[in-house]
């Protein structure tokens, strides 16, 4: 019997697409969040491209293709298979999409009709189903679009006042946390997706991103667009700085940010006269920054020119949070030191410190730890055992807090005061914490002589 099908009709920047799953396969009660994108017009005049996924269990095809090449990304790897001496430009290519964390659950894409038709097959379980579906609707969407003049873009955007920002970096560098920055201290912001919005020039000729079904870990599926008032290309560093970009160094920060084949003239010459159309016309900077508030204040007040007025407190279960995250990642955070319990080692709002994941903890290290649900504390480990930690803020005249092993989220790796790099192992500085923890029954009064001088 043959297979029945149903179709999906959905519109993402204006541009419409179809998917076509087999009607009881359960996938179709897994597109909620394509609902805010569902197309008034459901025939198949002017579409964009149309998805066809094959039944569970389907055999897969072996690609008959030369090889091209192999991306590795976060969690998946894809590799292309392409005849570069095809006559007809753009055709075809199939795309094997892998699981790094599951090697036997595979993605077959075949892209025909230069992006104009595209048929799916999947080996694994439904997880597995779902990913494909999920990544080739956005292969598809990304080179189709781009002759119509839209790009797909790894980045975060919020709103405020009408005009939608846009944060870019690798991953890592903090695009989702700079945009919960942005929610917490900014008035009026909201946020419109948090990893692949669309970005284009619209009809009245003005730089417009679209909110798109793709919004990486973050459920924001918003059916809305903004004119963009500016991009911010992020970099980690122990200060915050900010400066606008010249339109060729513009350029350069957001082309490797859309989806692009740069071998493929037809899609490559596309996505390349995009953003030359979009740095053109809007603001693009370069904020070397901290996850903090005045980061945040920061870019605000270079993209818009106006000065905040009013402050709003950011939970620091937000903040540290997202730094937990990225050192479960196996980065490196850099992050500027809040309130005073750590003198004299380490002072607040003027210090800085560099925190990694560690496997072997001791006592005098300094360590982020959670002492209780969303309650961090930067202290000096006194007591260690496999279960329990004790820890002590050098500035502190008696409190001590303890919590598990688990808890222990990151160990100070560098100090940073005043662009001078301090290392908390050395063993000068161990042996002055030595001396400084000996003297606990007087340092009330060190700590007041401290804070004259």
């Amino acid at each position: 019997m043959e297979k029945v099908y149903q179709s999906y009709y959905y519109q993402v920047a204006g541009l419409r697409f179809c998917l076509r799953l087999p009607a009881d396969d359960p996938l179709c009660s897994h597109l909620q969040h394509y609902e805010p994108f569902i197309a008034d017009d459901e025939s198949n005049e002017g579409l964009l491209f149309s998805l066809q996924v094959f039944p569970e269990g389907t055999q897969m095809p072996s690609t008959g293709l030369p090889f091209l090449t192999t991306f590795e990304e976060e969690d998946k790897t894809i590799s292309l298979y392409h005849n570069q001496e095809t006559q007809e430009d753009g055709c075809p290519y199939d795309i094997i999409y892998s699981l790094k964390a599951s090697p036997a659950s595979v993605c077959h894409l075949e892209a025909r009709g230069d992006f104009s038709e595209g048929y799916l097959w999947t080996e694994g379980d439904s997880h597995t189903r779902y990913f494909g579906m999920e990544n080739a609707l956005m292969t598809m969407f990304a080179f189709s679009a781009s002759k119509q003049g839209i790009a797909l873009q790894h980045a975060s955007v919020v709103t405020n006042n009408g005009l939608a920002y846009l944060f870019l970096g690798k991953s890592g560098t903090g695009k989702s946390t700079h945009s919960r920055l942005w929610l917490s201290y900014i008035a009026g912001t909201s946020l419109l997706n948090d990893d692949n919005p669309a970005i284009g020039i619209d009809k009245q000729g003005i730089p417009r991103v679209w909110g798109t079904p793709w919004s990486g870990k973050t459920p924001c599926y918003i059916n809305e667009s903004a004119p963009i008032g500016g991009f911010v290309k992020l970099t980690q560093a122990p200060y915050n700085k900010i400066k606008r970009l010249d339109t060729l160094n513009a350029y350069v920060a957001l082309l490797p940010t859309v989806s692009n084949m740069k071998w493929e003239k037809s899609v490559g010459n596309c996505v390349s006269h995009i953003i030359e159309s979009i740095v053109g016309k809007t603001q693009v900077f370069h904020l070397e920054n901290l996850p903090n508030e005045e980061a945040a204040k920061m870019s605000y007040e270079a993209l818009t020119g106006q000065l905040l007025k009013h402050k709003i407190t950011m939970p620091n279960s937000i903040l540290l949070g997202d730094v937990k995250q990225l050192i479960q990642e196996g980065r490196k955070v850099t992050l500027k030191v809040k309130g005073n319990s750590m003198r004299p080692f380490i002072e607040g709002d003027r210090d800085s410190v560099i925190l990694i994941g560690c496997d072997n903890y001791q006592p005098g290290d300094i360590v982020l730890a959670e002492i209780s649900e969303g309650n961090f504390v930067l202290h000096r480990i006194v007591q260690i055992n496999e279960k329990e930690v004790i820890l002590m803020g050098d500035g502190n005249l008696a409190k001590k807090e303890s919590c598990n092993i688990q808890n222990l989220i990151a160990k100070v790796e560098t100090i940073i005061r005043k662009g001078k790099q301090i290392n908390p192992d050395a063993c000068g500085q161990r042996a002055l914490a030595k001396i400084w923890n000996s003297l606990s029954p007087i340092r009330r009064y060190l700590l007041a002589i401290y804070r004259r001088i």
